[in-house]
């Protein structure tokens, strides 16, 4: 019951904090204008620096 209630905190603070929300608003909207590429494996990743 306690770890599910610092877990809860933590959720709170994180969801009250507008600075921070903000961030991840923005970064969810990069990723979605295709900003980002997400990698799923090493394989992605290694294909990704291959094309830098």
């Amino acid at each position: 019951m306690k770890g599910e209630l610092e877990m809860l905190k933590d959720e709170l603070l994180i969801y009250s904090d507008e600075e921070f929300m903000e961030s991840i608003k923005r970064g969810l909207k990069d990723f979605e204008e295709g900003k980002f590429r997400r990698c799923e494996s090493l394989k992605d990743i290694d294909e990704l620096f291959e094309k830098l």
